[in-house]
């Protein structure tokens, strides 16, 4: 298979997530026929046969906001937390525990797209 054209579909996209978006399009099938599968040998050829890409993108802006907050807060809340008690060991500490949490579950939020 070889892609020659990569166009986004805004209305294939949202559907995509929001199934409940096409319920009143009732030409959808006939306005989009050019993805429709026919059998080849029987007057259908699949030379020049469009098709669907689906693919995950992720938001670069959510993903680089949240690396920001992460790399201001966490060292905050250490520093807080290190002169509130006076032991720089355990300020160290819940900072590097709260960046491993807070990575973990941007990992998290980035491989499911939140």
């Amino acid at each position: 298979m070889r892609i020659r054209d990569d166009r986004d579909d805004l209305l294939f996209s949202e559907a995509f997530h929001h199934p409940h978006l096409l319920a009143h399009e009732s030409t959808f099938v006939q306005d989009n026929a050019r993805f429709a599968v026919g059998l080849p040998g029987v007057g259908h050829s699949l030379i020049g046969q469009e098709v669907l890409l689906i693919r995950r993108r992720s938001n670069k802006v959510k993903i680089a906001w949240l690396l920001g907050l992460l790399l201001i807060t966490s060292p905050a809340v250490g520093t807080m937390v290190g002169s509130c008690i006076h032991r720089a060991d355990i300020g160290v500490a819940i900072s590097a525990g709260i960046f491993a949490l807070a990575s973990s579950l941007q990992g998290l939020a980035a491989w499911l797209q939140v």
